[in-house]
């Protein structure tokens, strides 16, 4: 064996140095012939080896001018006299004096430092030189006038070939000549026309003739965002930091995609320099404090904060973020003065609001925790309190764990007992639920990661951090964590429904159903099993299998009867496959099994209203309202109901106040702006009109509401254009006659 091992080593070696001797040892051989003379084998080149075998079985070689044996080395090297090519045979070989023993030991190791210094500067300037060559492809042609090419003698950068001077931009600058034709003014006329899927082709043609325009980069980035493709965005952005990385908006660009993402870790350092790079912007200085505040670094995040709010006092983000600085600081009043603050200029800012609960539930105060949860319409308000008195029952009474109160990471120490460990991991999962429950996923993905490392045999406790993972933006690694599961149990319901919900997100509606279904083959007795219709009917509802849907709705809605969003799921769907009869049951029903929410009778009015029964559908909203006051939706719905029917007077007093309630809702401006029209302002309603078409540009029913306006203001042209978009779509809308008619009694041009 070692013998063998000692061959394989010594090959390389042996390669080389034949490399090395050959030439020598050839002229050697042609010039002088060896001696067999004993008595003057010191006078000549070469010497005789024998091979022979001692008792123990080594293979000795024994070298009659050193006059002793010697074993084989590492490198072959039997003496330093002899260099044997086959120490086992018996052959002349050379006998190398003190030089060219030298060469030998130093060639041997020499031979592979040099590959590996070869090797290891080719892997350090590979990168440079590919950077060189991609520069020399990229570089543009020189400019040409009249037709005629012009001479190969290259053009001085910022200077065109006439001689005039020109602008060179500036670091990621686009130029302006070439932004502005070509694929990227097409890709721009499209977003203008919110024809965001359309515009994604012209927008990559242009970064593909231009892959150093940053802009370019920015734009599509933004457009990447609005349909949902976050890893898009994210590649552009990285992307651009590193082809202008001293640009602040930038970095806050690529700052705020990964906050978004919750990488905060990454986001860190790239919301620093662009607040270092502006310090006066308090929106880039408010999310560098959001990052600090997610690490844990509350005395910095709180200093970022009161100096994000003295250059941006009016805005809500700064505020918010300063607020819940305060609240990791233990300042429970100033945080709720702040959150109140936010809430007086927007009552509808559902963070301030979850804030407040915060602040409440830090005070002990769960009751009124309880109630502000509640009035949000979160699927979290009847558990929140139970987790909490769960946490707190249980986990006090084991060592190691600091005070519920200050909302801290629990550490422990757990006991060999299966029982005792399962009782601590429910409490952590519950505190886990409370924390994410309370919008703080951070801390909720620590207490999980915590309990999957210590507790791996706890299958469900590693389902709900796969899930959790992929609610939060971490796909790749709830993938992992769920395949991981599947492995260890492959009839896991909650590990398939993990895999299944990130399928369905990234629209492998196949994949996501096999996994649906193969979570329905698991434990029939699992509480998770309603998530597996509700995702199997969704992903029939892409397939327009409304049939089949409405099976999986009426599955779900057996298994739990007190979910409403259920039976609301039911009843959109038996609409869709035109059952109108039973979708109307079913809503009546669901406004009977719960009287006290208002969403199933709100979902009946909306019924009712695309059913064109205006009757049915105020008498049904005004029962929502009866049981939620606040209620936006319903007030807007209604106002353009009565604004259709020109009782515009109670119409104006019900958009009013849902304005007030959603300020920059499309739906709520639109039917202000509406309604004003119809009264007979329309200087007061085009301003709202505008608004509602900027956030919703492809509604054709905005679009011929501004047509109208516009019409009625003494703009022909503008009117025309509007309310020619609004016939051009393929969307239907109630108000298509009437479209016709008011475009039909324009001027002509």
């Amino acid at each position: 064996m070692l013998s063998a091992i000692s061959c394989l080593w010594r090959l390389p070696h042996d390669l080389l140095l034949l490399l090395l001797d050959a030439p020598a040892a050839l002229i050697a051989s042609l010039t002088r012939a060896p001696s067999r003379r004993p008595g003057n084998q010191s006078k000549h080149r070469f010497c005789r080896i024998r091979a022979i075998e001692p008792p123990e079985g080594e293979a000795y070689s024994f070298c009659e001018r050193a006059d002793r044996y010697y074993y084989p080395r590492l490198f072959g090297i039997v003496c330093p006299h002899c260099v044997p090519k086959d120490p086992a045979g018996d052959r002349l070989l050379r006998c190398g004096n003190r030089h060219n023993t030298f060469r030998v030991y130093w060639g041997r190791l020499l031979g592979p430092v040099l590959v590996i210094a070869a090797a290891l500067a080719l892997v350090y300037f590979t990168p440079t030189l590919l950077g060189h060559m991609e520069a020399l492809t990229t570089r543009p042609a020189p400019a040409r006038q009249g037709g005629s090419q012009q001479a190969s003698k290259p053009s001085v950068p910022g200077q065109p070939s006439g001689g005039a001077a020109q602008v060179v931009p500036a670091e990621g600058q686009a130029n302006p000549k070439q932004s502005a034709s070509g694929p990227a003014s097409r890709a721009r006329a499209l977003l203008a026309d919110g024809r965001y899927d359309v515009a994604r082709g012209p927008f990559l043609e242009a970064i593909r003739r231009q892959p150093q325009n940053v802009d370019l980069r920015l734009e599509f980035a933004a457009l990447a965002r609005r349909t949902g493709d976050r890893q898009l965005a994210t590649d552009h952005l990285r992307t651009a930091v590193l082809l202008a990385p001293k640009r602040a908006d930038v970095r806050y660009a690529f700052a705020s995609i990964l906050a978004l993402q919750l990488e905060y870790e990454k986001c860190l350092p790239h919301a620093s320099e662009a607040a270092r790079a502006e310090p006066e912007n308090g929106l880039y200085r408010s999310l560098h404090a959001q990052a600090l505040l997610a690490l844990g670094r509350s005395p910095e995040a709180l200093a970022e904060a009161e100096a994000a709010i003295k250059q941006t006092p009016t805005g809500s983000e700064p505020r918010l973020i300063l607020a819940n600085s305060l609240l990791a600081a233990g300042k429970y009043h100033e945080a709720e003065e702040h959150f109140r603050s936010v809430l007086r200029d927007d009552k509808a800012e559902k963070r301030a609001l979850v804030g407040v609960a915060r602040v409440r539930t830090l005070q002990r105060k769960l009751d009124e925790a309880e109630k502000i949860l509640h009035t949000l319409a979160l699927p979290i308000h009847a558990t929140t309190k139970h987790r909490f008195n769960l946490a707190e029952k249980i986990l006090p009474h084991y060592t190691g764990f600091t005070s519920l109160t200050r909302f801290s990471v629990p550490r422990f120490q757990v006991e060999p007992s299966f029982r005792l460990q399962g009782r601590i991991a429910e409490a952590q999962t519950e505190l886990a639920e409370a924390y994410y429950a309370l919008r703080q996923a951070p801390k909720a993905l620590a207490i999980l990661r915590k309990l999957t490392e210590d507790h791996p045999q706890l299958l469900t406790i590693r389902a709900r951090y796969a899930q959790m993972l992929a609610k939060t933006g971490n796909g790749n690694e709830a993938y992992l964590l769920a395949t991981n599961l599947i492995v260890d149990a492959p009839r896991d319901v909650g590990a398939h429904l993990v895999l299944a919900e990130l399928f369905f997100d990234r629209r492998l509606y196949d994949r996501a159903e096999e996994h649906a279904k193969l979570a329905l083959q698991g434990d029939s007795n699992d509480l998770r099993r309603p998530s597996a219709h509700q995702l199997l009917a969704r992903a029939c509802i892409r397939q327009q299998d409304y049939a089949q849907a409405t099976e999986h709705f009426s599955l779900l809605v057996e298994q739990l009867p007190g979910l409403i969003v259920g039976h609301l799921q039911l009843a959109a769907c038996q609409e869709a496959a035109k059952n109108y009869a039973t979708a109307r049951k079913t809503l009546e029903d669901a406004c009977e099994r719960f009287p006290q929410d208002s969403r199933p009778p709100a979902a009946l009015g909306a019924f009712f209203l695309r059913r064109q029964e205006e009757d049915l559908a105020i008498e049904a909203f005004r029962k929502a309202l009866g049981k939620q006051p606040t209620d936006a939706t319903a007030y807007n719905r209604l106002a353009a109901i009565l604004a259709d029917r020109k009782q515009t007077k109670e119409a104006l007093a019900y958009a009013l106040v849902a304005f007030k309630a959603q300020p920059n809702h499309w739906g709520v401006l639109d039917t202000l702006g509406w309604i004003h029209c119809r009264s007979g302002d329309t200087a007061a309603g085009l301003p709202y009109l505008n608004q509602a078409l900027a956030l919703a540009p492809r509604n054709p029913e905005i679009q011929y509401h501004l047509g109208y306006a516009l019409a009625k203001s003494g703009q022909p042209d503008a009117a025309r254009w509007h309310l020619e978009v609004a016939l051009r779509t393929s969307t239907p809308f109630p108000w298509l006659d009437e479209a016709k008619a008011t475009l039909a009694a324009l001027p002509d041009k």
